[in-house]
């Protein structure tokens, strides 16, 4: 069987075809990477509407925010609220000391700081304490940024535990360290507090935190409504059994 050979013209003008799809390709791929460009452009400018509606919105929520929490500080039986509410949201995550650190929490607040020139989001969540065997702050914050293009950055403040130095003996300082540590492996709270280095592997816990602030009753109350529909469950086999 013989092989067919291609004339000098039939693989000029295979060459040719060749060459003009590599241009035709050219020309498609610099049409699309331009509309997609244009589309980018849209996004953009839409994370930065979406960010100055937002301000506005944290704007108009805040004095309602502040009159919740004021209320909520100054009524009797409320006393131990937020640290009611923190527990119940974070109790999988607890420790040791987790529990007597949450019991210690009057108060919680948000801020909520919006860039919309660079489009990045300053959130900072301050624990207010009352005295206990643990830690001496009043106060402890932690704030992340949220920068535009996805990375996060986060600073805190630094925990004052309690201890008990013994100023006769040199190796006073590292009994002090000795402690911190094992404090530190004893609270999720408050190694989450001054943890830094990788905010990426605690934003959801961040986040989680900032929604009990935004509605902490459904928190609070949702276990309330579980207890009671378990009671009347309990109730209504009590019933059932004395019928039989």
């Amino acid at each position: 069987m013989s092989k067919k050979v291609k004339s000098k013209e039939q693989a000029a003008t295979t060459t040719e075809s060749n060459d003009k799809s590599e241009v035709i390709s050219e020309a498609l791929l610099k049409q699309a990477i331009d509309i997609q460009s244009q589309i980018e452009k849209i996004y953009e400018d839409n994370k930065i509407k979406v960010l100055e509606i937002e301000k506005k919105y944290q704007e108009k929520l805040k004095p309602h925010y502040e009159k919740r929490d004021k209320l909520i500080e100054t009524s009797k039986g409320l006393d131990n609220f937020w640290s009611q509410a923190i527990s119940k949201a974070m109790i999988d995550n607890f420790d040791t000391l987790d529990q007597e650190v949450c019991d210690a929490i009057t108060l919680m607040e948000v801020k909520v700081d919006i860039n919309t020139q660079d489009g990045s989001q300053k959130k900072t969540l301050t624990l207010h304490f009352k005295d206990n065997s643990v830690f001496s702050n009043k106060t402890l914050s932690k704030t992340i940024q949220f920068k535009n293009d996805g990375q996060y950055t986060s600073e805190s403040d630094k925990v004052q535990y309690k201890s008990q130095p013994d100023t006769k003996k040199n190796n006073n300082n590292n009994k002090n360290q000795k402690k911190r540590k094992e404090l530190e492996k004893e609270s999720f709270l408050l190694k989450f507090i001054e943890f830094n280095e990788d905010p990426e592997s605690f934003v959801d816990i961040f986040e989680d935190l900032l929604k009990i602030y935004e509605d902490p009753f459904s928190m609070v109350l949702d276990d309330d409504e579980d207890d009671d529909e378990e009671f009347d469950e309990d109730a209504d086999e009590g019933d059932s059994n004395d019928d039989n």
